[in-house]
């Protein structure tokens, strides 16, 4: 020990050739004679023992050791932690530290695993980049950063902020603040048709160029129609969604647009973080790393959970009641998701290119829940511009690579059913079970009903048909609509606040807000 300290790696006793730190060994032991301290005699008895005498063989070996970990699979990790020691004033490389992290080194393995070799991706240069939060406290379970990289600290696309999210945007925009702040309930109509970006004579689409007409909301939802998204968020009014936005800790420079209710610019540990809300009944945690760091003089420094209400019980269950339907409603993509027996809810998203005729997608997102991990999920190329772009067969692998690593948590920690908070009750509309805030107005257009148990929870029904509920037994597509929102190019980025804004549903009809065309890359509606 004596002698390392000059040059640890050099002299390292668990080195391939310990020659060198033999000979330095031997040279402290020599110095210590000259200097007095032992005798030649036990200078020469301890020279006689082999170096690695005594030592645990897989200490400060990550190739050999039990865990057999490379460190190509903890790099993504490790870039973040590293970054966060040097952000707080530490030296990783001179301080002598002792860091103790959030990682689960089993899902660590898992996730690149996965993505690596496991889930089918279009070829190589398809990449793509993942977090995994734990929904109790905000630690950073599993990350990572890309695939098939040998750079070491490279771009880690599980915190990149520069690519949309596509309809993974619409719990976060549109329907989370309209339960919040409008106390919506599940089966409140949203129109599906014809729309006009405000101030435009430029019409939003969907992937069929076609309407649906009136519609619950959580079909909405589910099927991730564009227009009645956009038309909520027309009706909860930017400056409360982006109060929203802003306790899921999401938030841009420039104003929120119309646009981001279908197309989010965050990263996929953003991503999981903000769904993970959802997940714990309404709390934000921030994202962390680090759970202790021990200094060489002893003190250690521990890092505890930071969390703020972000919603109401009521919200997040509603919502997490409504996005399980992704996983088990034929008219969603979420579908090739489905595990049996595991309590989750999640969403859905891809982008389009600004040139509608190109064929293939630009990106292609997955964010979902259980009570106990929350996994966001981006894929696409680096450089779709120039030939990257995410082929039909394979839009559907962020789904995939979700299912893979999801089916690999919940059996290490199953995850029980989200239990309804005494803020909301179950009524029956049209036959079917939804969800309402108690005591809001639409609770008390319904009578008690004290009828069957409907889904293991309280319930309550009308005897009529409401102008609030949808003709849901329809048959629809399982493909999902997807916005074009490079069909503008140019006005003006203010927009009205005014929650009271409602668009027309005639096709002649246009917002008295102000021009907000729809930026490059928006989500598809996927």
């Amino acid at each position: 020990l004596a002698g390392m300290p000059q040059s640890p790696t050099n002299y390292n006793p668990l080195a391939s050739n310990t020659k060198y730190a033999t000979a330095r060994r031997n040279e402290v032991l020599n110095a210590m004679v000259r200097a007095g301290y032992i005798t030649k005699s036990a200078a020469q008895s301890a020279a006689s023992e082999s170096v690695t005498d005594g030592l645990d063989p897989d200490h400060g070996d990550v190739e050999s050791s039990e865990t057999n970990v490379k460190e190509k699979i903890v790099d993504p990790y490790v870039k973040e932690v590293l970054a966060q020691l040097q952000a707080e004033g530490y030296n990783p490389n001179t301080d002598g530290l002792l860091v103790h992290t959030n990682m689960d080194l089993g899902a660590q393995k898992k996730l690149y695993n996965a993505a690596n070799s496991e889930v089918s991706f279009q070829n190589d240069q398809m990449q793509a980049g993942a977090a995994v939060t734990d929904p109790h406290n905000g630690q950073v379970i599993a990350m990572l950063g890309g695939r098939h990289s040998n750079v070491i600290y490279g771009l880690n696309r599980a915190v990149q902020e520069n690519r949309s999210s596509g309809s993974t945007a619409k719990p976060l925009m549109d329907y989370g603040p309209a339960i919040e702040y409008l106390q919506w309930p599940t089966f409140k109509t949203v129109s599906d048709t014809k729309f006009y970006w405000p101030g435009t004579n430029k019409v939003l689409h969907d992937f069929d160029n076609k309407y649906k007409g009136n519609m619950t909301m959580r079909s909405a939802l589910v099927e991730s129609r564009n227009v009645p998204a956009i038309r909520t968020l027309q009706d909860v009014g930017i400056k409360r969604a982006t109060t929203f936005l802003g306790g899921l800790g999401i938030s841009q420079k420039d104003p929120y647009t119309l646009q981001n209710g279908i197309a989010l610019y965050i990263s996929p540990l953003q991503m999981s973080a903000a769904y993970a809300a959802f997940a714990n009944g309404g709390t934000y945690y921030k994202p962390y790393y680090i759970s202790s760091i021990t200094t060489m003089d002893g003190k250690t420094k521990t890092y505890s959970p930071h969390g703020k209400r972000a919603m109401s019980k009521a919200t997040a269950y509603m919502m997490t009641d409504m996005l399980k339907g992704v996983f088990t409603n034929s008219a969603s993509t979420g579908t090739s998701a489905y595990l049996s027996g595991v309590h989750q809810a999640g969403k859905t998203g891809t982008t389009d290119f600004p040139n509608r005729n190109q064929s293939g997608v630009m990106d292609s997102w997955m964010a979902g829940y259980t009570k106990n991990y929350s996994i966001g999920i981006w894929t696409g190329f680096d450089h779709p511009m120039n030939g990257g772009a995410i082929s039909t067969q394979y839009e559907r692998t962020a789904v995939l690579l979700y299912k893979s690593i999801m089916q690999y948590l919940d059996e290490q920690n199953h995850a029980s059913n989200w239990k309804m908070p005494d803020t909301v009750e179950a009524v029956r509309v049209n036959g079917k079970r939804q969800l309402v805030i108690k005591d809001s107005k639409w609770a008390l257009m319904y009578g008690a009903w004290d009828g069957g148990d409907d889904d293991n929870e309280s319930s309550r029904s009308s005897s009529s048909s409401s102008s609030n509920s949808s003709s849901d037994s329809r048959s629809e597509s399982i493909s999902e609509s997807r916005s074009i929102e490079s069909i503008l190019n140019g006005g003006s980025r203010n927009e009205s606040n005014s929650s009271s804004t409602t668009q027309s549903s005639s096709a002649s009809s246009a917002s008295s807000t102000s021009p907000t065309p729809p930026a490059p890359n928006a989500g598809n509606g996927q």
